[in-house]
């Protein structure tokens, strides 16, 4: 064997080794690219599920932000009814304030006891209607 034979074995050795290294580098591409696929897909999937949750947490703060202003209306009816109550309260404690009810109700009982009855029930029913439940669905 000449010179020339071990040139060409091993320009022959050289082409099977990197034959062989390029196959290898070919399918570990192939098996890193299908890995990258698989896990690409996945995230799709996992962004669609993202999508599908933060679409149905809006609609929860839409409804939340529905019920925050009826409350808030309510709240001020509330507010109003009670500053109403309050001014009503004023004007009985100064007419309280002007007549001795002790005197009053020792020499006319009846009258007194009239008067009595008369506001008690004006009072619960006032109470009742504000205390009733409203449906406003």
């Amino acid at each position: 064997m000449g010179p020339t034979q071990y040139i060409i074995a091993g320009l022959m050795l050289t082409i099977v080794i990197m034959g062989g290294a390029s196959t290898l580098y070919y399918k570990s591409s192939q098996s890193t690219i299908a890995q990258l696929n698989k896990d690409v897909a996945t995230e799709m999937a996992n962004v669609q599920i993202a999508r599908n949750q933060v679409e149905i947490a809006n609609e929860s703060v839409r409804k939340l932000e529905s019920t925050r202003v009826k409350d808030q209306n309510r709240l001020l009816f509330l507010g109003d009814a009670v500053n109403k109550a309050m001014d009503e309260l004023g004007e009985l404690k100064k007419t309280f304030a002007k007549h001795d009810l002790n005197y009053l109700s020792i020499k006319k009982p009846g009258l007194i006891e009239r008067i009595i009855n008369r506001s008690t029930k004006g009072v619960l029913k006032d109470l009742e209607e504000l205390t009733k439940p409203r449906d406003e669905g």
